[in-house]
């Protein structure tokens, strides 16, 4: 529940990695998995965790430097504009 609420990972990535596991294994249930294997699926969910963990970090800090990049612009249009009234010696009503 965690992956697909909080993180947005879809839960069906981690049910596939259980099911890997478990057909390399021969095992029909996850409690016919031994603890070696389940400490290999403990490994592969922290993976694949840390990978959409630093995706979010990416995509976070491209929002973050895309709202300055706009603001940027943004202000730099409203000067334009403020410019343009005071020439013109009216305003935008």
């Amino acid at each position: 529940m965690f992956s697909d609420v909080v993180m947005q990972i879809d839960k069906n990535l981690f049910e596939n990695i259980l099911d890997e596991i478990k057909e390399q294994n021969n095992a029909k249930y996850d409690t016919d998995l031994t603890a070696e294997n389940l400490k290999e699926v403990v490994k592969r969910y922290k993976e694949l965790y840390r990978i959409f963990e630093y995706l979010n970090i990416l995509l976070y800090s491209s929002l973050q430097k895309f709202r300055i990049i706009f603001g940027c612009f943004f202000e730099l249009i409203m000067k334009k504009l403020d410019n343009f009234t005071f020439h013109m010696g009216g305003t935008f009503e």
